[in-house]
C-alpha cells in the first residue's frame, strides 16, 4: 500500500496469464522533484511473476501504463527503477537521469524517466 492509492487520478493494472495474476503496476499523478505534477506520472509497484518473466508482461504493462497517461494529457512517465532493472526500462525507451542512489532496506535503484510528448 502506498499512499495516493486511493487518489481518483491514480491507476492500478493487472496483467492476467491463463486467469491468474502475474503483473502488476500502478501509476499516480506525481511531479518528479521540481516537475509540474499536473503533467507527470510516477509508475510504482511494478512487479512481474517470477515464472511470467520473457514473455512481454513487463513490457505491454508499461505501454497499457503509457497510453493511459497520454489519454490524459500527461507528458512524463518516471520511476525509481531497481538498478537491476535498467536494462528493461532502457529497452522500453526511458532513460536514466543521474546516478544510481540506495533506499534504505530495498537497494540501488536509478530514476528513470520517458517524455510522451
Amino acid at each position: 500500500m502506498y499512499p495516493g492509492d486511493d487518489d481518483e487520478t491514480t491507476f492500478h493494472l493487472g496483467a492476467f496469464l491463463d486467469g491468474e495474476l502475474v503483473g502488476v503496476a500502478s501509476i499516480y499523478r506525481e511531479a518528479r522533484e521540481g516537475g509540474d505534477g499536473l503533467l507527470e506520472w510516477r509508475l510504482r509497484g511494478m512487479a512481474t511473476a517470477k515464472s511470467a518473466r520473457r514473455h512481454g508482461i513487463g513490457r505491454k504493462l508499461l505501454e497499457t501504463c503509457t497510453q493511459q497517461i497520454r489519454s490524459t494529457g500527461g507528458i512524463l512517465l518516471w520511476c525509481k527503477a531497481r538498478a537491476s532493472a535498467r536494462e528493461f526500462y532502457l529497452d522500453s525507451a526511458l532513460e536514466a537521469v543521474g546516478e544510481e542512489f540506495e533506499l534504505p532496506d530495498i537497494g540501488t535503484h536509478v530514476i528513470m524517466q520517458r517524455s510522451l510528448t
